[in-house]
Formats: C-alpha cells, sequence, structure tokens
C-alpha cells in the first residue's frame, strides 16, 4: 500500500466513524449527514467502499442502466437543489451512448446527461434504505438514485452488481471536500447586461417554432440562458406569476382530475411523471405531493420566479408553468398531458384562465 493509499483509507475510516456517532444521535438522510460532516455525499458514501458500498464502473452508464430492466419493479429517484422526484416502474427502452440517453419504462421516464455522471456505487441493505445504486456528479452531489422496491428482483439486481463492479474497491475517493454545511449553489447565469440579443429576431424565432422541444435549440442559437429568453419573450410569449402560484394549480388539477406531466431538473438528469396529482402538503419548508409510486418536493423558499410560458407548436400553442430558484436554474415545468399529435386540453386553459393565468 502507497502512503496515498494509507491516507484516503485512513480518511475514510474516520470518516465511517464519523458518521456512524452522528447517527447514534438519531435517524439522518444520507446527503443531510454528509452536509453535518462538511463532506460530499458521494465521499461519505465512498467511505464504507469495502463494507456497505461497492465502487461500479464509470464508463458504461448508458449500459448500466439497460440492465436495470431485468430487476423488474424499481424506485427512480432524482435531486436537484430544491426539489426531489422519486417514481415506482420498469427501467425499459433504454437507448443512447456515452454522453445522453433516455429511459422510456413503464412509470420511468428520463433524459439521463451522461457527461455529468463521475462516480457510481451499489450499496447494501440498511434498516432504513434497501439495496441501491447511486451516481454522483463530478462534485460529488447525487445525480441519480436507484432503489429496490418489495416487487424487485433482487437477485438480477445482485447480478447486475457484481457484473459492473469496479477493479479498485478501495475505500475513499478524491473529491473535494465542502467548506460550508448547506449544498454549493450552482453558478449564475450570465447577467442580462452582459447579453444584448435581437429581441425581434428573437421574438420571430420564437413564433416561428415548430414544436416545443426544439426550445433548447432557439436559447442556444440566440446565445441566452431559459430565465433571460422568458424575460426577452415577455408580454408576447411569456408572463411572470407569483412564486406560490405552482401550488394552486396542483390543487386546481387535482380537483378537476386533470392530468399533469412534471419536468423536474437536476444535475445530469430530467426525470418525467405524468399522472393527475393527489393533495398537496407541507412538511416544513417543503411542499409534497405524495401518490402510489410517486413522490414530489418542492423547497417552498427556493422558488424564486414562475412564469406562465406559451410555445408555438404543431397542434397549437401549449401552455407551461416554469419554477426557478434565485440562481436562474431551472426548477421544475408543468404541462397538462396531451395525447400524441393533439392540442393540449381545453381543461388546461380552462384552469390557467380561471387563476387568471391567461386571458
Amino acid at each position: 500500500m502507497t502512503e496515498t493509499d494509507a491516507r484516503r483509507s485512513q480518511q475514510a475510516q474516520r470518516l465511517v466513524e464519523r458518521y456512524a456517532a452522528l447517527r447514534r444521535d438519531g435517524p439522518i438522510a444520507q446527503h443531510q449527514a454528509a452536509r453535518r460532516l462538511g463532506v460530499s455525499e458521494a465521499a461519505l458514501v465512498a467511505a464504507h467502499v469495502g463494507t456497505r458500498a461497492r465502487r461500479l464502473q464509470t464508463g458504461r452508464f448508458c449500459d448500466l442502466m439497460g440492465g436495470l430492466e431485468a430487476a423488474g419493479k424499481l424506485r427512480a429517484f432524482s435531486r436537484g437543489p430544491s426539489v426531489t422526484i422519486e417514481n415506482d416502474g420498469v427501467y425499459r427502452k433504454v437507448s443512447g451512448n456515452e454522453h445522453v440517453a433516455q429511459v422510456l419504462g413503464e412509470g420511468i421516464d428520463l433524459r439521463l446527461f451522461l457527461r455529468r455522471w463521475r462516480y457510481a456505487y451499489a450499496l447494501t441493505d440498511r434498516d432504513e434504505e434497501r439495496p441501491s445504486l447511486q451516481i454522483f456528479d463530478q462534485r460529488g452531489d447525487a445525480v441519480h438514485k436507484v432503489f429496490v422496491t418489495e416487487e424487485s428482483d433482487t437477485a438480477a439486481f445482485s447480478k447486475l452488481c457484481d457484473a459492473f463492479a469496479a477493479e479498485d474497491q478501495r475505500p475513499g475517493e478524491d473529491i473535494a471536500a465542502r467548506d460550508s454545511p448547506g449544498p454549493k449553489p450552482p453558478a449564475p447565469k450570465p447577467s442580462d447586461a452582459k447579453r444584448a440579443p435581437d429581441r425581434a429576431a428573437f421574438l420571430e424565432a420564437w413564433g416561428a417554432l415548430e414544436d416545443p422541444h426544439d426550445f433548447v435549440f432557439l436559447l442556444r442559437d440566440h446565445g441566452v440562458s431559459r430565465t433571460q429568453a422568458l424575460k426577452l419573450a415577455s408580454p408576447e410569449w411569456t408572463r411572470s406569476v407569483p412564486p406560490e402560484t405552482y401550488r394552486a394549480v396542483i390543487e386546481r388539477a387535482a380537483a378537476q382530475e386533470l392530468c399533469l406531466m412534471f419536468f423536474v431538473y437536476g444535475p445530469g438528469v430530467l426525470q418525467i411523471h405524468s399522472d393527475v396529482p393527489g393533495q398537496l402538503t407541507e412538511n416544513g419548508a417543503w411542499v409534497e405531493l405524495r401518490d402510489p409510486g410517486f413522490g414530489l418536493s418542492i423547497h417552498d423558499p427556493s422558488v424564486a420566479e414562475a412564469w406562465l410560458v406559451r410555445k408555438p407548436g404543431p397542434n397549437g400553442v401549449i401552455h407551461s408553468l416554469e419554477l426557478f430558484d434565485a440562481a436562474g436554474e431551472t426548477m421544475a415545468l408543468m404541462f397538462s398531458k396531451r395525447r400524441p399529435n393533439q392540442p393540449e386540453p381545453t381543461g388546461w386553459r380552462e384552469l390557467l384562465r380561471a387563476l387568471d393565468l391567461i386571458d
């Protein structure tokens, strides 16, 4: 063992001991424990390699996701700085390459930006957590987690972990420690003052959109962030609304039994859920939506901006409610679910009109 290996092993052991001491004070979520200990969540997991964690290969993420289908129903969990989402389902129809991938399975709908994925581990069962795969970015922040459920094929899940186990199973990981107990905020977007896009040309291009999915190319072509774009397009295509508007939209949709689509963004993943929402509840500063096989939690104080957005498409204009944090990072988008090649449901527009969000 080299001096570097010995030092890393000692640091990992000290972290394991500090974590155990912290848990003796009472149950604590893994990511919260990492903050309390001043390390990244990946560093905390890596400290347990050789005991309750196994390091996985990192060059075959698309193949890893594709192999999950054999394990049956699993729980897909993604976290952003201010929002979490989880869905139970099967990882089917996985396609992609080493850069991007998608999952179009039963109950699990994901867009995976694999360039952001850096570390992967398999964790064994513990009192409060089932076996899982956990993926982290280069800063050690959680990107995506996959948990075994009561309906999973645990033998198939274990076999997959065996197949993707890394050769290096030394404890510890060289990830920079946190210098504060809280999550590091995302880098601010360029300010509007630093860019001077041609507004007339931008509005013309917006109006010429043939598919709402092309919106990302509109942003790229004009060199603007999403929030810059929404400000530029106001009032023709967008409208700033109070941050708490999302609550009223969800509550009305639940009362009308209107199926919504939630697009939730994290560092390296977009997780999508479609269903009639249930009842909103509050858990401290978090607003939660819990239905069978689904969970959504939004840190309410972090919702700094909300926008009602209109985008043209082949079957008419599409309306969405979009939430952003103080750094301009996308938290979540909300649409009405619509059938392919069909306009959006009239019930969605009636809901928005009842809340005075559209004319």
